[in-house]
């Protein structure tokens, strides 16, 4: 990402070049300070910065200056003027005020003779005996002292050679200013709350000095990201960079970049899953008794349907805080920083979320929390985590690392854990209570199926389909069920895949197989994907005799053996889906998301866009599922 480098006022700053350090401050120490802005932009509520030391540059120098002493800072002494400095500097010039030229003789103008400048230490109010350094005025009355020895003092005391000399005679008193002691530090621009200096020199630096010079590109990249990490995402829009020294000087850049990537690792904010849920009775219960201001206002708001719908819109609705509503909430350190923002837009969702996660931290996960997925033994479940990125965002890396305590089922064929394409599949094959539906299955290896799984779509409320696992003879099922059982199935119109484990493992040989399926109650459409071949289709009566024979052009049902036999010990148990597209898990267990999460940003609209994390498991148990790390750059 790209940080725009601005002055104070927000206006754009070329900082390659030279740069006068000559306003002064007195926090945290008293000084002369530039000050240069980096404008990140508007940053996503999710992001963070993370700074590569790589490609971070700054090469500078810290330079010597000529600047004026202050009107103020000379009165007159005893003949003499005497100058009182903040901190010690080299006079480099004394400019007297010139006398008018003497009218001679036939109209000839005589100008002034030069006079002898002497520069004396003070001993309080009285100066030395004898000068330190002298110089003869020249051009328009100025003195130059450019001796071996430099007279360098902060109280000095200047006079003439033959007469007397007044503060109002001197013109100007030229002083060379050295980097003292110069440091760089960062700070908020917006509060100017400053960190510890990430560079620093001791002493008084002449020209040529090695520590005047600026090789900080590491130390601004470790410094730069210490700073937003420790103040969390997303860090401010505007980081100021101050460059300080006890006296004035000047600073020499030649080179300067900030390499960095956005980072997110939380879960979405604006948007809240039943996953995000960490007891939804319990919250549902809550917001009904409404014994609180908070669950009082949810209450009106939150109307019948999906306790998370709900919840989702409502941090979209508008600000939810309100300083008696919370007045019992313990808000924590980020919600309190994101408020103080004055959030709108998606800002404004997440520190509505947030205010929901401080109200209830124990029915409603952050951000930032590990999910806990849990998956029924009796269908091949799917949960949805969700993550939020800019709609112009290119991940590099996108790491998923789930912990799975899954039962050992798994499946048997090479398709793995089947899920939803994200399609919304309605072609298949009626199931009835009339009549049994079977097609052929053809087993290449020997097995012990543990259990098997069909994706149905309950075409009535209450439907219960039964499977039966029969042999082949003669091109038509056996007659006989070596395995079987009844699937209980979701509510009307809400398709899935249906998982039954038999009792006992059932060996099957490298052979012939029909699998039979009846509604038992109701009826459904066993869902079907797509085959290359048609598919041979019977239908049985009761006393299992074909009464029709039938053929499926480019369709077969869909259907899952599971086993736990060591040759399928090695496959997934559990699938990952982001957006439309399958993740495969790497070696180490892990998903690589990268280019799913990229597709999907880009596919979607709008300066945010939330992405679904699909994940389905083959059995029953759980998933702890932490925050994605996802490292982006916008284009």
């Amino acid at each position: 990402m790209a940080a725009t480098v601005t002055d104070a006022a927000g206006m754009p700053l070329p900082i390659l070049g030279l740069h006068d350090l000559a306003t002064a401050v007195t926090e945290p120490r008293p000084g002369f300070r530039f000050s240069f802005v980096l404008d990140l932009g508007a940053l996503p509520p999710t992001g963070s910065l993370l700074v590569d030391p790589a490609t971070t540059q700054l090469e500078a120098v810290f330079e010597p200056i000529d600047v004026e002493a202050a009107p103020a800072a000379l009165r007159d002494g005893d003949g003499i003027a005497i100058v009182e400095l903040d901190a010690p500097r080299e006079v480099r010039a004394v400019q007297l005020r010139e006398i008018a030229p003497k009218r001679g003789g036939i109209g000839k103008l005589t100008p002034p003779p030069p006079r002898v400048v002497r520069l004396f230490r003070l001993d309080g109010e009285k100066p030395a005996d004898k000068p330190t350094t002298s110089a003869t005025t020249g051009a328009r009355a100025t003195a130059v002292f450019a001796a071996p020895e430099p007279f360098v003092d902060a109280r000095f005391a200047i006079g003439v050679e033959s007469g007397t000399l007044a503060a109002a005679d001197v013109a100007r008193v030229t002083l060379r200013s050295y980097p003292t002691d110069p440091r760089l530090a960062l700070a908020d621009a917006a509060t100017g709350a400053a960190e510890p200096f990430f560079f620093r020199a001791a002493g008084l630096l002449e020209a040529g000095d090695a520590g005047a010079a600026v090789h900080g590109g590491a130390a601004f990249a470790k410094a730069l990201q210490a700073f937003v990490d420790g103040r969390g995402a997303p860090p401010p829009q505007r980081i100021a960079v101050d460059v300080e020294s006890d006296a004035e000087c000047r600073f020499r850049v030649s080179a300067f970049a900030v390499g960095a990537k956005l980072v997110s690792q939380t879960f979405a904010y604006g948007t809240i899953l039943d996953a995000d849920l960490i007891d939804a009775d319990a919250l549902a219960a809550t917001i009904r008794v409404a014994g609180d201001p908070v669950s009082a206002h949810l209450r009106d708001q939150v109307q019948e349907g999906a306790l998370s719908e709900a919840l989702t819109a409502l941090a979209h609705a508008g600000p939810l805080y309100e300083p008696a509503r919370f007045a019992g909430v313990v808000l924590s350190d980020e919600t309190k920083r994101r408020l103080a923002a004055a959030p709108t837009g998606p800002a404004l969702a997440a520190v509505n979320r947030l205010l929901l996660c401080d109200a209830y931290p124990e029915l409603i996960a952050a951000p930032d929390e590990k999910r806990v997925l849990r998956f029924a033994s009796d269908m091949i479940g799917e949960r949805a985590l969700a993550v939020e990125l800019p709609a112009r965002a290119h991940p590099t890396v996108a790491q998923l690392s789930p912990a799975e305590s899954l039962r050992g089922d798994r499946p048997a064929g090479p398709d793995g854990v089947p899920m939803a394409d994200g399609s919304d599949a309605r072609r298949g094959v009626h199931v009835g209570v009339d009549a049994w539906t079977a097609v052929p299955i053809d087993q290449a290896a020997p097995l012990a199926a543990s259990g098997l799984a069909l994706r149905l779509l309950p075409l009535a409320s209450a439907s219960s389909v039964r499977v039966e696992l029969q042999l082949d003879r003669d091109g038509r099922p056996g007659g006989s069920a070596i395995a079987s059982g009844t699937l209980e199935l979701a509510s009307a119109g809400e398709g899935g895949w249906a998982t039954l484990f038999f009792s006992a493992p059932t060996p099957l040989g490298s052979a012939a197989y029909w699998l039979l399926v009846r509604a038992a109650s109701g009826s459904a459409v066993w869902l079907g994907e797509d085959a290359e071949a048609a598919l041979r289709l019977l239908t049985l009566n009761d006393d299992g005799d074909p009464e029709r024979e039938s053929a499926l052009p480019g369709l077969r049902p869909s259907y899952r053996l599971f086993s736990r036999d060591r040759s399928v010990a090695e496959k997934q148990a559990l699938a990952l889906r982001v957006g439309g597209t399958l993740v495969p898990r790497g070696a180490n267990g892990g998903y690589d998301a990268a280019a799913a999460l990229e597709a999907a940003a880009g596919a979607g609209s709008g300066s945010a866009v939330t992405i679904a994390l699909i994940f389905a498991a083959a059995g029953g148990g759980t998933v702890s599922v932490p925050p994605p790390r996802i490292e982006y750059t916008l284009s």
